[in-house]
């Protein structure tokens, strides 16, 4: 009896102390995780002082200077040129990934990245990943691949559609750059 008294005795203190409000408040991440990459990272063809970016290692007439504008979840920076065009900047391990953007292409990405709805970030990660793969182009015959796993009501998956054939020339170029 007195074993089932002291197992009742753990069960009640488990449940009070796994319902207690610790005062833990969870945050969402901020740009300076993806900045602090570009900045301390050994990259020879990008560097990073203050808000501007400067990039001298690109193949594909990316180089030049940008100055930072917004971040993404902590998964990319994006940063703009004099012409009105968004570079978005992912570095990943020894390389820093980048995509240049026109203006109506980034509107298309902050409709994806700024939706409530999951499905959104599925085709947000479909598009990133074609468009890395296709030197910053996205085919829009290919929406099967970028709607691989997306359940999306008929009606928005065809007015995604369509706003990917109109930005289908907004994503200019895409390259990795040691």
């Amino acid at each position: 009896m007195k074993l089932y008294a002291v197992l009742f005795s753990l069960l009640i203190m488990l449940m009070v102390s796994c319902t207690k409000n610790t005062g833990v408040i969870v945050t969402n991440p901020y740009s300076n995780l993806v900045l602090d990459k570009i900045r301390y990272g050994n990259f020879k063809g990008v560097s990073l002082d203050g808000n501007t970016l400067t990039i001298t290692g690109s193949q594909n007439n990316n180089n030049g200077t940008y100055q930072y504008y917004d971040y993404f979840l902590s998964l990319f920076s994006m940063f703009k040129d004099g012409n009105g065009n968004t570079l978005l900047v992912v570095p990943l391990g020894e390389k820093v990934n980048i995509v240049k953007v026109k203006q109506e292409g980034l509107e298309l990405l902050q409709l994806l990245m700024n939706s409530n709805n999951p499905e959104y970030k599925k085709v947000l990660g479909n598009l990133s990943k074609q468009a890395m793969e296709n030197n910053g182009q996205i085919d829009t015959t290919k929406t099967d691949e970028i709607f691989k796993g997306v359940n999306l009501p008929e009606t928005e998956r065809n007015k995604l559609e369509d706003l990917l054939i109109k930005s289908k020339d907004d994503f200019i170029s895409s390259e990795s750059i040691i």
